[in-house]
């Protein structure tokens, strides 16, 4: 697969910034990175003080805690389905 960096939209930034969103899912340390790049650091400690970041494995988390982020990491092989769970999990039910 290819992963391409995409610039968040100023909404999905208001968003994210005000607390809206309840998770960020990582799938891999790529799509930390690129996330990241949106965000000065004072900004990913407002974020994730109420957003939950999920992590694919521990590849994913590792980089997640390499810039802060306190990640809850999929269960079992690291697949999508896995990474679901996790965030259910964390959640709770709606």
């Amino acid at each position: 697969y290819e992963t391409r960096p995409l610039a968040l939209t100023a909404e999905a930034k208001k968003s994210l910034l005000s607390g809206e969103v309840d998770a960020v899912t990582f799938t891999s340390s790529s799509t930390v990175h690129a996330f990241m790049r949106n965000f000065t650091p004072r900004d990913r400690r407002r974020i994730f003080l109420k957003t939950l970041a999920a992590s694919i494995g521990p590849i994913t988390s590792q980089a997640l805690r390499s810039q802060g982020v306190r990640p809850v990491q999929a269960k079992g092989v690291a697949t999508i389905e896995d990474l679901s769970r996790a965030v259910v999990r964390a959640l709770g039910p709606t």
